[in-house]
């Protein structure tokens, strides 16, 4: 059998040559090799990450009293409710201090006895926090912090609408089970589905799947992708599953922010319309409800946002405040295939268009009124007043009814109201659930009813 042979200063000469190649990689790795992307993207979202506290006051609320032997419901009585605590966690989105969160996590703390308290990502500080809005259809919360005048967070980067690779990495970060800031890794498993793990009523339950940990406590935190973009935000596994989760994917959070960044729900006046960012960086009208004043001004769904009164907004918060600040007549500039057009309407308050199309006066049952009638906040709309011959009176409903939903839906507060009524024309017909209540005695007494009612 022949042998190659090798020189011994070849060889030696290879083997240096080796060892120099070695050497000079070496040197170029400046770069630690455990930071990979998975690690670049949780040291990216980690600032951003939020761990939420809440505790409620002792309240009084209003229990049922049964006749058990004849099964009639005699009325009602006032049961006090201990104070009660909670952990969820969230995101910051902006960096004057607008966070993201769950309904379910901030739900039961909305009343102004009761707290909402934020740990920052580094547990170098806790802050109080406002819930600002909900919508408990999308389970989507916003909640701004209260922190010193200038103070700057970090906020998270949203990623593009439907911007999500079945198979991708993905990482859930939050607080779970109360143990502080945490990170789980998984795949995204499915895209958006409908599901319900949670076994509530959802109205748009298009949640996406991963099998990364989402225990108790992690709801409200951010799924991240590798870039470090919100893709979701976490609200639950499945229950009896395993490795089974499930997030609210962007798509819903921006039109979640859509909602709570509008002159409806910042200034409680409807002008009908929704702006979204669009992919160049300015906004765009993604919406305009019929029959509303931008409607009625012509505004497009898909017309491009240039100015509002003769200012050009800066972001979606800051659009979302200079139209809320036009208590009057709005101005907008707007850029319509091509070309520059200016629409100028004015505002209506959200009390105006229900009272308008109901004829009856609405008030969300706020700490005071529950302190006068035992019913708990956002329990429902308490009728103050009924105009005479009205779409309301010719209902069965009376001032005093408590208005806890139309066509099935219930209603928290004007915003909900409004939402659900605010595109219904005149001779449409709603379903309206109210509640009227009598005394006798020590006892309040009430009565569930049920009505259609012609829109004015």
């Amino acid at each position: 059998m022949s042998m190659k042979h090798f020189s011994i200063p070849a060889f030696a000469a290879a083997l240096i040559a080796t060892w120099g190649m070695g050497a000079s990689a070496a040197g170029l790795a400046t770069e630690d090799i455990r930071r990979d992307g998975v690690v670049r993207a949780v040291e990216q979202v980690t600032p951003s990450v939020v761990n939420i506290a809440t505790k409620t006051a002792e309240r009084l609320a209003v229990t049922p009293v049964y006749d058990w032997y004849f099964g009639e419901l005699l009325g009602r009585k006032l049961t006090r409710i201990p104070e009660q605590r909670s952990a969820g966690s969230g995101v910051i989105i902006d960096a004057d201090g607008w966070v993201l969160t769950n309904v379910h996590v901030v739900e039961s703390a909305l009343g102004e006895r009761d707290e909402i308290w934020v740990r920052l990502w580094d547990g170098s500080r806790e802050l109080r926090a406002k819930a600002i809005f909900g919508i408990p259809g999308t389970d989507v919360a916003l909640l701004k912090l209260q922190s010193k005048p200038g103070e700057k967070f970090t906020p998270v980067k949203l990623a593009a609408d439907n911007d999500i690779i079945l198979g991708e990495t993905v990482l859930a970060l939050g607080n779970p089970l109360g143990l502080g800031s945490s990170v789980s890794k998984g795949i995204l498993s499915a895209k958006p589905r409908r599901a319900d793990p949670t076994g509530t009523e959802l109205d748009n339950a298009d949640w996406i799947q991963t099998d990364a940990a989402i225990n108790p406590g992690n709801s409200g935190g951010p799924l991240v992708n590798l870039k470090g973009e919100l893709i979701g935000l976490n609200v639950a596994m499945a229950r009896g599953g395993q490795g089974i989760g499930f997030a609210v994917p962007a798509k819903r959070v921006a039109a979640a922010l859509a909602e709570f960044f509008s002159p409806e729900a910042m200034a409680q006046r409807w002008m009908g319309l929704r702006f979204q960012k669009a992919p160049d960086g300015g906004f765009s009208i993604s919406d305009v409800h019929p029959g509303s004043p931008a409607a009625n001004a012509g505004v497009k769904e898909g017309d491009k946002l240039e100015m509002i009164d003769g200012r050009a907004p800066e972001n979606v918060i800051d659009a979302a405040t200079k139209l809320s600040e036009s208590k009057g007549e709005v101005s907008l500039k707007l850029l319509r295939a091509g070309k520059s057009v200016t629409a100028s309407f004015s505002s209506m308050p959200l009390a105006a268009v229900l009272t308008n199309k109901l004829g009856a006066e609405l008030v969300p049952i706020d700490d005071a009124l529950s302190k006068q009638t035992g019913l708990a906040p956002g329990s429902g709309l308490m009728v103050t007043s009924v105009e005479r011959g009205g779409p309301a009176e010719a209902s069965g409903i009376r001032a005093g009814c408590l208005v806890q939903g139309f066509n099935n839906s219930k209603v928290k507060d004007m915003l909900g109201a409004a939402a659900l009524l605010w595109s219904a024309k005149p001779g449409d017909v709603v379903k309206v659930a109210y509640t009227r209540f009598t005394r006798r005695g020590g006892l309040l007494l009430s009565q569930d009813s049920e009505s259609d009612l012609e829109i004015r």
